[in-house]
């Protein structure tokens, strides 16, 4: 049905966001070796079936990545950029692409950025969705403490003992 001043179009979006996929470590941060799933949600806000292409380019902290579910679309991705095209989503429905990172080694409170454009392929306007900032941690020493907060960084000093009280862990 078509209503006078309504036009009948596909109306494709993007938003993204992340999880800790895989916590090596086990330190409830995302750090080096862990895994960063990576989901860009198109959503169909129009009254037709549409297509979605999506373009991401991996995060340079990344070390290595891996794409999960293409949602349908076609993948044509290169070795530092997600590219996902002809992504169908039906009026009113939404389809996830995802993909893994694998965090790379950084320094401790490196802020890893990571935005999507996602193309309504029907009128060639694209929408920017980033992801919450992701901040990898770094325990160079393995004792607990990110290396940030921790008095001895290069040395491992479970109780954080400072008996001289220089500010450096003994």
């Amino acid at each position: 049905v078509n209503v006078v001043g309504v036009d009948e179009l596909p109306f494709i979006q993007g938003t993204k966001d992340w999880v800790l996929q895989i916590d090596g470590d086990a330190n409830g941060a995302p750090s080096l070796g862990d895994t960063i799933r990576y989901t860009v949600n198109l959503t169909n806000a129009g009254t037709l079936d549409g297509f979605g292409d999506v373009y991401d380019l991996v995060p340079a902290e990344a070390s290595g990545w891996a794409l999960v579910n293409a949602g349908g679309g076609i993948d044509v991705s290169t070795a530092t950029e997600v590219i996902v095209t002809d992504v169908f989503v039906a009026a009113g429905g939404n389809v996830d692409v995802i993909f893994d990172v694998v965090v790379g080694d950084y320094p401790d409170e490196t802020p890893m950025n990571n935005t999507a454009t996602v193309t309504d392929v029907n009128d060639g306007d694209a929408t920017d969705a980033s992801a919450p900032v992701v901040l990898i941690r770094k325990d160079t020493d393995g004792d607990n403490r990110f290396d940030n907060v921790d008095n001895c960084p290069l040395d491992a000093n479970f109780l954080q003992i400072d008996q001289d009280t220089d500010g450096v862990g003994d």
